[in-house]
């Protein structure tokens, strides 16, 4: 496979700030001169390359699968855009970047400065492009696995595309290149960096510059490896068909740590032993028992779920049968439940029990320097993928069996602009320090409650003959249940989730309360200030929930005389009930 390369160390990519060199001496000048030149022609030669890379997945990838819509696809719009996900806006913006670098670098000297290319609106496309895809990455790749598996056609289309575009790399190669680019980047800016005196006019705009990038790197980086996990919990739980998926949602940074086929022992009242296999799968958060009913075919059914808060795991051991003995309080199994295997394999259980259990204390979570930005990368990823499905739902929705229903799904659209301004604050202010989380939730947050007001007023009140409606409109059935097949579940539990959405978010505001230091009273109370109004808008809504299901308890039989009274739309209905 073709990549771009990258440092062999982890940690460099967030290494101090190189210091600047001593530039007094002549022959040390010319040096770093000819140092300095050479890495700008290689920062032009890779954005190059890359632009060229990225062209030809346009050219021998996306265009024939977009052109091929108009008569027979070779594979359904919905799986072709989950794949390519932003590429096509990403080479547009890397081809303005790349014009730029051409008419600056082609004839560049030790004074010339790039780092004014990377204006503020230029980094927060970028920011914003890379994110989505990045977020959308792990899931593309299964997409086009799947897609792969399933349909001959595009195999072979692959294999010809490949093919024209050089023969070398296939689509899995071009598809991982944006993920490598910002490392790129942020190594190519270090080494200019360490050659570019501190009295040259780009020295502190390469600083500021670094900064930056070496932040998107690492949430690019950390991105990528929570969507990995999150890939292979699902891969590891895809294993017991009835597991309960939606158990799992709201937890995050999920991965698994552990699993495998245990015998459980325990003593019935008649004190004989009785043994059964049961297949074990340990989460960073939770504990997964399901029942074996097929070793050697891996046929499993699920038994429980267990939350690790409070657990403790230890070896028993009665002759030479090795067991762990796992303890929850406040479940069934606080007397504990015991499962045996060989020695090596409970050692090895217990010590990964261990450091699962040791690793949900906040102090050992949290990272030393500042606690929160985790909380707020995860915030921000959580939210994309929220507001991604969102997207999907309206895209799809389409036929509306009612104006109801119309008018319902028409509030959607404008509460989408209020969540991306939300997290591309929230981005920008782990980039900038001296802005404070408590000013962007304040600003957002009032955008936010306006755009939430009046769905979750009407979802209150369709809520109930939701579900009636779209099973007594098959075009419209038939579109939510294309979205329900990608969202995992149904369209009512989605519809549900965004009427607690907000209120979902208070929590994150709480763990910023509690760990800004006192000494930014500003930001602290800004903080407070929307927890309160979190807080009185969840309130408000059950409140009209309450009254909704006492109007439903006592209400009339229907009048048969119609026209008495003209029915009130939906958007009358809740102003007056407001």
């Amino acid at each position: 496979m073709k990549t771009e390369s990258t440092s062999s160390d982890p940690d460099s990519l967030m290494s101090p700030r190189p210091e600047a060199k001593d530039f007094s001496n002549p022959e040390v000048e010319m040096k770093v001169s000819f140092k300095r030149v050479k890495i700008l022609e290689e920062l032009l030669e890779t954005e190059t390359s890359y632009v060229y890379s990225l062209n030809s997945i346009y050219v021998f990838f996306i265009k024939p699968l977009r052109n091929s819509e108009h008569e027979t696809p070779i594979i359904p719009k919905d799986t072709r855009q989950t794949i390519f996900s932003k590429a096509s806006k990403i080479l547009s913006f890397h081809k303005l970047l790349l014009s730029d670098f051409q008419v600056r670098i082609k004839h560049c000297t030790v004074d010339t400065k790039i780092s004014d290319l990377f204006f503020e609106k230029r980094m927060q496309t970028l920011i914003s492009l890379y994110r989505s895809y990045i977020n959308n990455y792990s899931k593309a790749f299964h997409v086009l696995r799947e897609a792969e598996k399933t349909s001959a056609t595009f195999k072979t289309f692959l294999r010809k595309a490949s093919s024209r575009s050089g023969g070398k790399l296939t689509l899995e190669d071009y598809l991982i290149m944006p993920v490598q680019r910002i490392p790129r980047y942020v190594l190519l800016l270090d080494q200019l960096l360490r050659n570019t005196s501190s009295s040259h006019t780009d020295y502190k705009g390469l600083c500021k510059l670094l900064d930056q990038f070496k932040i998107v790197a690492d949430f690019v980086n950390t991105s990528k490896k929570q969507y990995d996990e999150e890939d292979q919990v699902k891969k590891v739980l895809n294993q017991i068909p009835d597991f309960p998926m939606e158990k799992l949602e709201g937890s995050l940074a999920l991965s698994v740590i552990k699993y495998g086929v245990m015998t459980r022992v325990w003593k019935d009242r008649s004190k004989h032993k009785e043994i059964k296999k049961y297949f074990l799968v340990l989460l960073s958060q939770y504990l997964v028992i399901a029942k074996v009913i097929s070793e050697r075919r891996k046929i499993y059914k699920f038994s429980e779920l267990f939350s690790l808060n409070g657990a403790s795991a230890f070896i028993h051991q009665t002759g030479p049968v090795h067991s762990i003995i796992i303890k929850i309080p406040h479940t069934k199994i606080s007397h504990g439940i015991e499962f045996s295997q060989s020695e090596e394999v409970i050692r090895a259980w217990n010590k990964d029990m261990d450091s699962a259990i040791s690793k949900l204390s906040p102090s050992d979570s949290a990272p030393k320097d500042d606690p929160r930005l985790v909380i707020i990368q995860e915030l921000i990823e959580k939210d994309a993928k929220y507001v991604d499905n969102m997207k999907k739902m309206i895209e799809l929705v389409t036929d509306k069996p009612d104006k109801i229903l119309e008018e319902f799904f028409d509030i959607i659209p404008p509460m989408i602009p209020p969540h991306e301004e939300f997290q591309q604050q929230l981005f920008q202010t782990i980039l900038d320090t001296s802005r404070n989380f408590g000013e962007v939730f304040e600003s957002t947050m009032r955008n936010l409650i306006l755009a939430y007001n009046p769905y979750c007023i009407l979802w209150i009140e369709l809520e109930e003959g939701f579900t009636k409606k779209k099973e007594n409109h098959p075009p419209f059935a038939s579109c939510a249940i294309e979205f329900e097949t990608n969202y995992g579940n149904t369209i009512e539990h989605f519809l549900q989730t965004m009427s607690t959405r907000l209120a979902d978010i208070k929590p994150t505001v709480d763990f910023l309360i509690k760990n800004t230091p006192k000494r930014q009273g500003e930001e602290v109370a800004a903080l407070e200030r929307v927890s309160e109004q979190l807080k009185n808008f969840s309130e408000k809504i059950q409140m009209l929930k309450d009254f909704n299901n006492e109007r439903l308890k006592n209400k009339p039989p229907p009048d048969t005389k119609r026209g008495k009274h003209k029915k009130k739309s939906a958007f009358e209905r809740i102003s007056l009930k407001w």
